[in-house]
């Protein structure tokens, strides 16, 4: 596969994603491909890809607390997909979730989101090593600019 990240995007069902999103795991998570052995055929294919998940939720945000409705975060509810991700050898990338979706009275919400949307589509993934020396870049470039 030529591609270095691949995104699931669907709406949030019955806490899980869709039977067909699953039924597609099932389908192309296979032994051979991306994972363990099929004969020859080592699962390699998917290691070291990059994995995003971006899911519309019917529900606000607090629904999703440990004292919210739900009783969990929506990172909880769907720690099936990272696991699955990380198993594959794949790099699971923080995902995106798009509340209130039930609860859409007009347009306005929803171009708040298209914001949100692209940014993720197009952001550069950073590794977790790389990540402290960003946050100290930008520290820093924010503090010469005089936001301290």
């Amino acid at each position: 596969m030529s591609y270095e990240r691949i995104i699931f995007q669907f709406p949030l069902y019955w806490y899980s994603c869709p039977a067909l999103l699953k039924k597609w795991l099932e389908d192309v998570l296979s032994p051979g491909f991306a994972y363990g052995r099929n004969g020859s055929e080592l699962g390699t294919k998917l290691i070291a890809k990059q994995f995003g998940v971006i899911t519309t939720i019917g529900g606000v945000e607090n629904m999703y607390t440990p004292g919210g409705i739900v009783g969990s975060s929506i990172n909880d509810v769907l720690k099936h997909l990272q696991a699955t991700i990380e198993y594959i050898g794949g790099i699971y990338i923080y995902p995106l979730y798009i509340y209130g979706c039930a609860f859409v009275k007009d347009e306005s919400h929803l171009k708040n989101e298209v914001g949100d949307y692209l940014d993720y589509i197009h952001s550069e993934y950073i590794a977790k090593d790389k990540q402290y020396e960003r946050l100290v870049k930008l520290a820093y470039e924010h503090q010469a600019k005089g936001y301290y």
